[in-house]
């Protein structure tokens, strides 16, 4: 997916969540995808429905490990934000 593709309101939302240090900017310790979990996303707050594709990483901090949940379109607006030269 091109990131000219992805909707520009999800590229600012994790824009502005990475500036703010709620999401990360470091490659993740742990990744896993499969079926949503019914949980929140980390990026757009929706829940990430059981039929749902759901990304969960895991980073590793000082403060122990945090998880992370996005739907697929979020995780990849998220990644993209984490691009050198983005910001």
């Amino acid at each position: 997916m091109s990131p000219n593709s992805l909707p520009t309101e999800l590229r600012a939302q994790a824009r502005k969540l990475v500036r703010k240090q709620q999401l990360p900017c470091t490659v993740p310790a742990r990744i896993w995808g499969g079926s949503g979990s019914e949980q929140p996303c980390s990026l757009c707050g929706e829940v990430i429905r059981e039929h749902e594709l759901e990304f969960e990483i895991e980073e590793r901090s000082t403060e122990g490990p945090r998880v992370f949940r996005f739907h697929s379109l979020c995780h990849a607006a998220w990644q993209v934000e984490c691009m050198p030269g983005q910001s």
